[in-house]
């Protein structure tokens, strides 16, 4: 079991993942830019990505790597296992710890999130 991170330095760097190329894209940028907000507001060295089909390359081309990455994309590619899925295979090339690997996605959850990062 992971150490709980104390700190927003002990987050490390965080990709924000949004948008995506399914219909619920403008709901995932929406809910990606509350997300960044909310933890770059605690001090959490975050960046977020617009991202298109190929929904990883954005990591791979950061030669600085990200320790977790926060998937905020709606639908096809972020919620059915594709994007975590890429990421583990990926995972020698960019170090990265998931958060919310396994989170479902359900209105009671998505509430508890946006509660806990105190997004207005």
């Amino acid at each position: 079991m992971k150490k709980k991170a104390e700190t927003a330095a002990s987050f490390g760097r965080v990709a924000v993942l949004m948008g995506g190329s399914a219909a619920e894209r403008e709901v995932s940028l929406k809910s990606g830019k509350a997300v960044l907000e909310a933890l770059i507001s605690r001090g959490v060295d975050a960046q977020g990505f617009d991202v298109g089909a190929d929904m990883i390359a954005p990591l791979l081309e950061d030669s600085r790597g990200f320790d977790r990455v926060f998937n905020i994309i709606h639908g096809r590619g972020g919620e059915d296992g594709v994007l975590q899925g890429a990421l583990e295979t990926e995972k020698r090339v960019i170090k990265v710890t998931l958060l919310f690997q396994a989170f479902p996605f359900s209105k009671e959850n998505v509430c508890l999130l946006v509660q806990y990062l105190a997004i207005p």
